[in-house]
């Protein structure tokens, strides 16, 4: 007869964003690093908002809304800022 092991805790597949521990913010961030990810590599290629947001099935509010967090964390303020912070070796000098 099999038994049941329901003391064990299995960790959630869908990982912090269901921790209570983890702060809003911090879930935000894990939801949204792969589209936010995929919307900076797209603007590194040079791509307006635009053609970002077509690209990723999303809205061009979502596209800025990725941009401003990922500007947040490079501490920028522009685009050309945040590629240069993010690939200070690949400037032309």
């Amino acid at each position: 007869m099999s038994q049941r092991h329901s003391h064990v805790r299995r960790p959630d597949p869908l990982g912090p964003a269901r921790d209570r521990d983890v702060q809003p913010a911090a879930r935000s961030a894990d939801a949204t690093g792969r589209s936010g990810a995929g919307a900076f590599r797209l603007v590194v290629a040079g791509h307006t908002n635009t053609q970002i947001a077509r690209r990723l099935g999303v809205s061009e509010a979502t596209v800025r809304t990725h941009l401003e967090n990922i500007y947040r964390r490079l501490q920028v303020s522009s685009r050309a800022a945040a590629v240069t912070r993010a690939f200070p070796d690949r400037i032309a000098g």
